[in-house]
């Protein structure tokens, strides 16, 4: 630009693979590492921005590091620009061609800063590339000879007539799944009633009570041979859903449908279990041993957290059947497995109606 101006751009100049080649043809496979230089730019005439960057790679895969520049924040001077790089590996992706990366960059502060244009704020790469699966597949039928079966490098179309790839069934294994349980086992089974072998996405979505999908809990690719039905167990990521009943999308990814088959996703109804609460007091003492009016008296134990969460804890201290604590102690948090010495301390009064034998309850809340 010839004169400065409040504008704030983004531009992704290279992809490149680890030896910092570029391609001829850009053939990437699953598990590849692949880099990324990226710029941004503050034409301001007066004013230093702290910006942050995001980058998404093909369908839509988040790229993040967050020891890469600007993508944990950097203030760029007025007038200037900052120049990145950052690596990231290849997910489980459907055979896709001419994808590029995204990179968006957002004004962290000053807050008040007008940006004058926003539509370069996102910025696609103009390298492209394509993800591509093996070019030859070896299968085995029954006691035959292997051979060799054509798979189509990219998922731009059918190439000899109708192929029709059909999301047949999506069941899972368990439809209770207790907390503890990192994975819910689904058997997904595919048809390919073509005549070439068939790479497929199978994705795996939450959605809320309005249909809306929240989050992509797996992606898993399946390599269907020609002419057959291939199922397989897929074991499905539960961690980030909470206790409670949960509606799961099972779709299918592939340019082979036939958009005339009753190819509809399935949805599946998962209940995660809630997590179990057990909390054991032990090794409980208190001192002194004869406790007097107007002493100072300690309760000492050992708190054993045997739930399947990491819980907060306030301890509580009782005398007989009183309604109201006389001395309470927390424990901000305790991991599952986790134990805890504490010490809960009080004061006797001097007078009053704590002369004679009585009980201490102990009582762990969270």
């Amino acid at each position: 630009v010839d004169s400065c101006i409040e504008d704030i751009r983004v531009r992704v100049t290279k992809i490149r693979d680890l030896a910092g080649e570029k391609r001829s043809p850009p053939d990437y496979s699953v598990g590849e590492t692949l880099r990324a230089e990226y710029r941004v730019y503050n034409f301001s005439c007066q004013t230093d921005a702290t910006l942050s960057v995001t980058m998404t790679g093909p369908d839509g895969h988040k790229i993040a590091d967050p020891t890469a520049l600007c993508f944990s924040d950097c203030v760029v001077p007025y007038g200037g620009r900052a120049e990145g790089e950052i690596a990231w590996t290849i997910p489980t992706l459907p055979a896709l061609n001419d994808q590029s990366v995204t990179a968006k960059v957002a004004i962290v502060a000053p807050t008040d800063f007008v940006d004058l244009d926003t539509s370069n704020n996102s910025r696609q790469s103009s390298d492209l590339l394509n993800i591509v699966h093996p070019s030859n597949l070896e299968v085995h039928l029954g006691e035959q000879t292997g051979s060799k079966i054509s798979v189509r490098r990219s998922l731009t179309g059918p190439e000899f007539g109708t192929v029709d790839v059909r999301l047949v069934s999506a069941d899972p294994l368990q439809t209770a799944v207790p907390f503890a349980a990192a994975t819910v086992q689904v058997a997904v089974a595919v048809a390919n009633d073509g005549t070439t072998t068939e790479p497929t996405a199978i994705r795996f979505l939450r959605r809320n009570e309005d249909g809306i999908a929240e989050e992509e809990l797996h992606n898993h690719t399946l390599i269907i041979p020609a002419d057959q039905t291939k199922t397989e167990s897929i074991e499905v990521p539960i961690g980030s859903l909470p206790p409670g009943g949960h509606r799961i999308e099972v779709e299918l990814v592939s340019a082979a449908t036939n958009v005339s088959s009753e190819n509809a996703p399935r949805h599946l109804e998962i209940t995660r279990q809630e997590p179990l609460v057990n909390v054991k007091m032990q090794d409980i003492a208190v001192s002194p041993d004869v406790l007097m009016l107007g002493d100072d008296a300690t309760v000492s134990l050992m708190v054993q957290n045997n739930s399947e969460i990491t819980l907060p804890l306030s301890l509580e201290l009782y005398v007989d059947d009183d309604a109201a604590p006389i001395a309470t102690q927390t424990i901000d948090e305790l991991a599952p497995d986790g134990q805890s010495p504490e010490q809960i301390a009080w004061s006797i009064p001097a007078s009053g109606k704590h002369l004679g034998r009585h009980g201490l309850r102990l009582s762990a809340v969270s």
